[in-house]
């Protein structure tokens, strides 16, 4: 198992958005338009997050160029909006905690269901998948009721042969 945190701070960018939060009443006022982009930093080994198989065969720090990441981490539930570009693939992979997932903009593709603007699913903790951005690009929203610092990824495609971005 893996820890998606160990190369992304998602304390350090959802605390980074702390400023531009209100609080009135109990209620916690944030603005996605107000809260930036952080590009995914990868360490050539993955950080102790991949299987050996895909850190000797993939070059991870080229594979995960052009993702995004934007997130608000309030304890009982964060939410990170990740955006990549066009043929971008996301291999087989599942995490420990349930899932929400919006498309925000442009369109996924997950084996033979495309889905556009508006259109989601949602995802139990352990249920592996895999998602492509279409040509236009992908942004979506993910949705956890816990803290970031306890998301783990564990990833399930060990074919360095399907890690390869799509073209379009």
């Amino acid at each position: 198992m893996s820890q998606v945190h160990e190369d992304t701070d998602f304390a350090g960018l959802a605390s980074s958005v702390d400023a531009a939060r209100e609080v009135a009443k109990g209620l916690i006022f944030f603005n996605f338009e107000e809260t930036p982009w952080f590009p995914l930093h990868m360490e050539p080994d993955g950080g102790g997050e991949f299987p050996d198989v895909i850190v000797e065969n993939v070059d991870l720090v080229k594979y995960y160029e052009g993702m995004e990441l934007q997130a608000l981490d309030f304890g009982a539930f964060n939410i990170l909006n990740v955006r990549i570009p066009p043929g971008f693939k996301v291999p087989r992979h599942h995490h420990n905690i349930d899932q929400l997932v919006f498309v925000l903009e442009g369109s996924s593709v997950q084996g033979n269901k495309s889905m556009g603007r508006g259109e989601g699913y949602f995802t139990r903790a352990g249920n592996p998948y895999s998602i492509t951005a279409g040509p236009e690009g992908l942004t979506w929203m993910e949705i956890r009721s816990q803290t970031l610092t306890d998301l783990t990824t564990t990833w399930v495609d060990l074919d360095p042969a399907h890690w390869v971005h799509a073209t379009y």
